[in-house]
């Protein structure tokens, strides 16, 4: 919806292929993957930030990338 304002959080594994994305979805979270999760809460946290002193909209066009992208840019 568009509604209201969102932060996406993403948790796409090129590792994983589409025919296992329900599972690796609900599949207990691996040990490896629990630093990933900080980073990620991190980042999320940085964008709400944003949000807040920027704006919804510069923050989500800041932050609404690929992991490939700087988003601090």
């Amino acid at each position: 919806s568009d509604r209201f304002p969102r932060i996406r959080i993403g948790i796409h594994d090129e590792s994983v292929p589409k025919h296992r994305t329900v599972d690796f979805l609900l599949d207990p979270l691996q040990p490896e993957r629990w630093a990933a999760l900080g980073d990620t809460a991190e980042l999320a946290a940085k964008a709400f930030l944003d949000a807040v002193h920027s704006g919804w909209s510069k923050a989500m066009s800041r932050h609404n990338k690929k992991a490939s992208q700087d988003p601090e840019t």
